[in-house]
């Protein structure tokens, strides 16, 4: 259930939902022995208006090129409350939100305390062209608090680190940028990307540490008298990438769950294709094939002595290849219903072929106004659902 009040600029939402397959979720962490399982999904207040934007609670975001899930900032990890703030001139957005991320080592005397950061300045460069600098990262230590110099959104987190931070406190930066540019009416390139780590040092033999990083490059294709959209993609990540070597407890996770990718060690190739017969109703096929390492950024980084051996960068054997096929068909018949229904087949890790399937039903109403159908208002700018 989703329950939203409008009051001119002000917004606010609270998404309760029961589901009992969260019982069966290994990444879900939450009280699982009841008969009934469930959390809150969304719940935030938001305060918009045309120079800015400021939101106080828990969403799902999408941050970067749309074919896959975000390198840094994506719906993959339960939502968290988060703190943040929008500010738009002329062309440009600034994007900035903090919040506090699960302890590690929780059973200890004074566990190591975790907040996130995140900052993105996206700039629309005329004819479509969309660009976007992207910072994030964790930080924290035994008994760390909030640090406003690293959550501040006109410092470089990176440089404040090294300067400014107090001792204790760790830090595990990435740095990235997304630009999408159409090449045409009916042809769009995406491509995203983001640095977490590279070898600068070479004094020793050891010094040959593999770069940790992630990308994602996806082309759209338009064919408006089908109706149909076909997009083809490719995204890997390094085996290194969302880990930190002096800080194990710094990885970019909430309760090991990837705050943008799950894994990290592997690469995709993704073709989708969506066709429309009508205006509330559509299909889309995914072709997917993925290639998974052993690498995993919940693991303890690897000794140097290890890393500087060869093939410790990318798809770290034995490597697993997961082809894989998914059919979703969504429509509504009236307003206020929609349905869905979604049929696939793939091939886990181990080898074995799996089978998905599952039906929905939405409804929808303005319960004051006692009508169906009702459409709901703008809840959340749109740089929030990925790009601006």
């Amino acid at each position: 259930m989703r329950i939203a009040a409008v009051r001119g600029p002000v917004v606010a939402v609270a998404a309760p939902a029961f589901d009992n397959r969260l019982k069966d979720d290994p990444e879900y962490t939450g009280y699982t022995p009841r008969v009934i399982s469930g959390r809150m999904q969304e719940a935030y207040l938001h305060l918009g208006g045309s120079q800015g934007d400021v939101h106080w609670g828990r969403y799902a975001r999408q941050w970067g090129p749309a074919l896959f899930d975000g390198l840094l900032i994506s719906p993959t990890a339960y939502s968290t409350e988060t703190i943040g703030a929008t500010l738009r001139v002329w062309r440009l957005r600034l994007e900035s939100f903090t919040g506090r991320l699960s302890d590690s080592d929780s059973l200890a005397a004074v566990p190591v305390q975790r907040w996130l950061i995140a900052h993105r300045l996206a700039a629309d460069l005329g004819r479509g062209v969309w660009l976007a600098l992207v910072e994030t990262g964790v930080y924290g230590g035994r008994g760390a608090g909030f640090d406003p110099v690293l959550s501040a959104p006109f410092n470089l987190a990176l440089l404040s680190d090294f300067n400014d931070s107090p001792g204790g406190t760790g830090f595990n930066g990435f740095l990235g940028a997304d630009l999408s540019v159409p090449l045409s009416r009916s042809v769009r390139v995406e491509a995203g990307g983001f640095l977490d780590d590279i070898q600068v040092d070479d004094d020793t033999l050891t010094d040959r540490r593999p770069a940790s990083y992630g990308l994602s490059v996806s082309a759209t294709r338009s064919f408006a008298r089908a109706p149909l959209l076909i997009s083809l993609g490719y995204t890997r990540v390094s085996a290194l990438a969302y880990r930190n070597s002096f800080n194990p407890e710094l990885r970019w996770a909430q309760r090991d769950v990837g705050l943008g990718r799950n894994f990290s060690d592997y690469d995709q190739v993704l073709l989708r294709a969506e066709w429309r017969p009508a205006q509330t109703w559509s299909t889309v096929l995914d072709l997917s094939y993925i290639r998974q390492g052993a690498g995993d950024f919940r693991q303890i980084f690897p000794p140097d002595s290890v890393l500087a051996q060869p093939g410790q960068g990318f798809l770290i054997r034995p490597v697993h290849r997961m082809p894989g096929v998914r059919i979703t068909v969504v429509g509504a018949p009236r307003p206020g219903v929609e349905i869905g229904a979604e049929l696939g087949a793939t091939r886990d890790g181990a080898g074995r072929s799996e089978l998905v399937a599952g039906v929905r039903l939405n409804l929808r109403a303005d319960l004051l106004r006692q009508r169906w159908g009702a459409a709901l208002p703008a809840l959340l700018p749109s740089t929030d659902r990925g790009w601006p």
